[in-house]
């Protein structure tokens, strides 16, 4: 068959090779050649469409008809008859395109064929471009599949780098955090040893003070066949050795790199803390070792933190009054933030206290050093009264001699004057006044004697307190029955075995019940009291050592009787107090005078401790 491109030159399209007129007659001669022999065919140019009568198919070998086949695209077989027979070459190997009988022949056959031509060649046009597009299909095919290939390879690739990457930072964080937990560098040296191996191309991890980093290179350079890297933090050299001779890799550099900063950011906040605990334990210590109550308290008195020295043996908890003077109230004279002197039960304490600013803390804190003065007050008072006492003791030595002997005369001269009158005589209770009288003045001179004595102590032992202030009360019981006064004497837990001067301690003793007994007398004059009372109670005050239990530091003998009202003037000025002053004093004792009461006065009799 020929090609379906090729270009006719000749006007018609078709051709018929017959020489039947009927079949002629039937033949548009404008569309269709007619050919009325073989040789005509030969020499004729191609057509589109062929038809042959039957007459000239037998004239026809094999060659020649397959030689027609080739030669024109479509081949009509004309017959007369469906009975006419067919050349066995005809349907071999070139069967002709359609076989149809005279009677149906027509022009119609031609374009038929020609249509079915042109489909044939549409379809021929078709399947070529399908072939170029699929062929065009195939090779963009097989472009996206190495393309595919190559995304795939790099997905591959990118996938293990990943893979690579989260081992190496599952890496990093287990040896980040391993070393984080750790202070002691050999312990991180092991740990490293365990897990950088596993990422990295370092086999062997080695960390070494800054002093023996030269001896390991050069044991490293000389005695094995390494690669090596090392890093210096804080006083120290990290080295990261491989078993060959490569060159570390980028990633493995900067793994290192990391590693090293995390140890020196570890070991600088091993040492800072080490550091700041040490500074704190001595801060902590020094706080707690200090020989005077320390405490830091808030705006509302309330204990913060406080040593032992401001606890004694209480808790820490509370009130810095209640803790260390057992106050309900807070101390007199307190002025947070500056430096002031309180008293509080017998205490004397000197407190400088000093605001302090705390970080991320809204509560003002002020620390408060208390100082006891009470000995240096007491010290104090005691030079005071002795400079007193001996301005005191000349005048009141020169009185009492220039009195001693008037009063002597004036009274036995009263006495005798008393013995001379009747029983009965009016002037009998006016001399007897005087007599008692001149017996008061009499004792006020003895009294005053007392400034001018020396303190001269020959009977100084170990007495039992409650004992002397038990045999002094005997000695006045007379005295206390006649003028209806009674003793309530507590009984103490413990008497105290103090070193003192008997006979010192009995007269100080003898001077407050004679003042008692007098202010009775004097008070009864204005009052309608008629019996007396006196109440006698020994106590004690105790401080809180560093390293053991509390020891005392005051013993107190208070004295309390219902004698009525002592004013300011009369405790400065009054003899008896004066002389037992005086006398306390010589003894290293104070004496304290109080009003706890209406109508009660209070002495009490304060004996150091220390003085004893």
């Amino acid at each position: 068959m020929q090609n379906i491109n090729s270009v006719f030159t000749t006007t018609y399209k078709f051709g018929l090779l017959s020489s039947d007129t009927h079949l002629i007659s039937k033949t548009d001669a404008e569309t269709v050649q007619i050919l009325k022999s073989i040789k005509q065919l030969n020499t004729t140019q191609l057509f589109r469409v062929l038809a042959i009568d039957y007459e000239f198919i037998h004239a026809l070998t094999d060659d020649v008809f397959l030689s027609l086949k080739n030669k024109f695209q479509r081949l009509i077989l004309i017959f007369n008859h469906p009975s006419d027979a067919i050349v066995p070459y005809l349907m071999k190997d070139c069967a002709p395109d359609e076989i149809i009988f005279k009677p149906q022949y027509t022009v119609q056959v031609f374009f038929e064929q020609d249509s079915i031509l042109t489909e044939i060649q549409q379809n021929m046009t078709y399947l070529h471009l399908a072939g170029e597009l699929n062929a065009e299909y195939e090779n963009i095919k097989k472009e996206l599949e190495n393309k595919l290939d190559e995304t795939r390879n790099d997905l591959i690739s990118s996938r293990q780098k990943i893979l690579d990457t989260n081992l190496r930072m599952e890496a990093m964080r287990r040896i980040l955090y391993s070393i984080t937990q750790e202070s002691d560098l050999h312990r991180i040296e092991t740990i490293l040893n365990e897990l950088v191996p596993a990422s990295s191309k370092a086999t062997w991890v080695k960390i070494v003070p800054s002093d023996l980093k030269s001896a390991l290179e050069t044991e490293l350079k000389s005695q094995l066949n390494t690669t090596f890297k090392s890093f210096d933090f804080p006083q120290h050299f990290i080295f990261f050795i491989k078993g060959d001779q490569k060159a570390f890799k980028k990633d493995d550099l900067n793994l290192f790199s990391k590693i090293t900063d995390i140890i020196a950011i570890n070991y600088n906040r091993e040492l800072n803390y080490n550091t700041l605990k040490r500074t704190e334990n001595i801060v902590r210590k020094a706080f707690e070792e200090f020989n005077h109550p320390l405490a830091v308290i808030n705006s509302n008195y309330e204990i913060v933190q406080s040593n032992s020295a401001f606890n004694q043996n209480q808790s820490e908890k509370g009130f810095c009054h209640e803790v260390l003077f057992n106050s309900k109230t807070p101390c007199v004279n307190c002025h947070l933030g500056t430096k002031y002197t309180t008293q509080m039960n017998d205490l004397v304490f000197d407190v400088y206290s000093n605001p302090i600013a705390i970080d991320n803390n809204p509560t003002k804190l002020w620390i408060n050093l208390y100082k006891n003065k009470t000995e240096e007050h007491y010290f104090e008072q005691h030079l005071n009264q002795t400079v007193k006492m001996k301005e005191l003791g000349i005048i009141s030595s020169s009185i009492a001699h220039e009195l001693n002997n008037p009063i002597g005369g004036v009274l036995s001269y009263l006495q005798l004057v008393q013995m001379d009158l009747p029983k009965d005589s009016p002037f009998l209770r006016d001399i007897q006044l005087m007599i008692d009288t001149t017996l008061r003045m009499k004792k006020i001179i003895e009294d005053l004697l007392v400034f001018s004595r020396s303190n001269n102590f020959k009977d100084v032992a170990i007495y039992d307190l409650y004992s002397l202030i038990t045999e002094s009360l005997s000695i006045h019981e007379i005295h206390f029955r006649n003028e209806n006064i009674k003793i309530v004497q507590t009984q103490p837990d413990l008497s105290p075995q103090l070193q003192l001067s008997k006979s010192a301690f009995r007269d100080a003793l003898h001077f407050i019940f004679s003042f008692y007994i007098e202010k009775m007398r004097l008070f009864r004059k204005t009052s309608s009291q008629k019996t007396g009372l006196i109440e006698v109670k020994i106590s004690s005050t105790k401080t809180q050592t560093k390293s053991s239990s509390p020891v005392v530091s005051n013993y107190y003998v208070e004295f309390q009787g219902n004698c009525g009202f002592l004013n300011e003037t009369e405790k400065s000025k009054d003899i008896s107090l004066l002389a037992l002053s005086k006398t306390l004093t010589d003894q290293s004792m104070h004496l304290e005078i109080a009003a706890p009461k209406e109508n009660w006065i209070s002495l009490k009799v304060i004996i150091p401790k220390s003085g004893n």
